[in-house]
């Protein structure tokens, strides 16, 4: 996991993000909504389980600054929670991690968390969400790229997990999870859709969006969406799924509960990402682009409230569903998986990409407006 901490050098993380808004140090297709809300980011964190760290950072790291954002060279990892392993092997998810974490969260003090290989995603979620309890000054944002099917595990520990994630957004975190790249899900015999783990309702569930031949959004087919078996349907979303479930769109043949908690809540740009690699350009995508996008986003809300004396926005959920004018609704796409049908994007919130898509002056107007 990497996190952020509000930092004390912001004077020259708002200069940063001046330049970055020039559009001229990341090589990024975007909608001009959409340069806005990912241009204009102080980037917080990212849930790099079992990843390499530190030594190995700097490989992969540097040469994607050199190639795309010299500006942002001379950037670290400031803290590390876990064990460093300089010697790990350097995957894509991991240049993709770090890369674009330090590259949107231009000098922000970036930390760390990792945690080690284990068979069980139980454990793993608990010690991590554990270990930030016990932290008397945690980092402000989280953003999360992992995950499984759930439906199987223990729903005492799930539940668990679940408090651990409330007890974050009372002490003024955000948890930004990529919903995953598996679409709808789909069960072995093809009759009933899976469920993401986790989805507790006090994180903020990410989808993707992708770019269009003439430059709108639309979804991403591999952007996970659906509702969740292990929680209920929390209030502060209702209407909004309930306006999609009565829409008049064509629903999938395929089973899925309408009472559970719905996902994913936004979106953000996730496909065809520039990340390097072992020495070489190459594009990627996924959720777990859009997951540290949007974390950055909400780290530069929380970095100008502060200069208002203002305290971190933390569990954001309701604040999304009541004021849908912040995003781009996107309206075209689906996320058919395998043999399983899968939703289709309509006006308003959808089991694709939520509410939409970052508008970010319309959401820094919003987040400066509450107490």
């Amino acid at each position: 996991m990497v996190s952020l901490t509000l930092p004390g050098n912001l004077q020259r993380i708002l200069e940063t993000i001046e330049l970055v808004e020039t559009h001229q140090q990341l090589s990024m297709t975007c909608t001009k909504s959409l340069c806005q809300a990912v241009l204009a980011t102080v980037t917080l964190l990212k849930l790099l389980l079992s990843s390499p760290v530190l030594t190995t950072l700097l490989l992969i790291y540097k040469p994607f600054f050199k190639d795309f954002a010299p500006q942002l060279a001379g950037q670290t990892i400031e803290n590390i929670y876990g064990s460093n392993n300089p010697n790990g092997f350097i995957s894509t998810e991991a240049n993709l991690d770090v890369q674009y974490i330090m590259a949107i969260g231009a000098f922000i003090e970036t930390d760390d968390y990792v945690e080690p290989p284990n068979p069980s995603i139980l454990d793993s979620f608990l010690q991590y969400t554990y270990q930030v309890g016990n932290q008397t000054s945690p980092p402000l944002v989280h953003s999360i790229s992992w995950g499984d099917y759930g439906g199987s595990y223990n729903n005492n520990t799930v539940q668990r997990i679940n408090n651990e994630f409330m007890l974050m957004g009372v002490r003024g975190i955000t948890v930004s999870l990529a919903s995953g790249d598996n679409g709808v899900g789909c069960g072995d015999h093809c009759t009933a859709q899976e469920f993401d783990f986790p989805s507790s309702p006090y994180i903020t569930m990410v989808g993707s969006t992708g770019l269009t031949t003439s430059g709108s959004e639309r979804a991403a087919t591999f952007s996970a969406g659906g509702f969740s078996n292990d929680y209920y349907q929390p209030s502060y979303q209702s209407s909004a799924v309930n306006g999609y479930l009565d829409s008049g769109v064509k629903m999938p043949s395929t089973e899925f509960n309408p009472n559970g908690r719905a996902y994913p809540d936004v979106s953000t740009l996730g496909t065809d990402i520039d990340v390097v690699v072992r020495g070489k350009n190459t594009a990627v995508d996924g959720t777990s682009c859009s997951a540290p996008i949007f974390g950055g986003i909400i780290s530069l809300l929380n970095a100008q409230r502060s200069l208002q004396g203002k305290g971190p926005l933390g569990f954001i959920n309701p604040w999304i569903y009541q004021n849908p004018s912040m995003f781009t609704d996107i309206t075209v796409g689906s996320n058919d998986y395998k043999c399983c049908e899968g939703f289709t994007c309509a006006t308003g919130w959808d089991p694709i990409t939520g509410m939409g898509t970052p508008i970010y002056p319309s959401m820094l107007q919003s987040a400066l407006s509450l107490p």
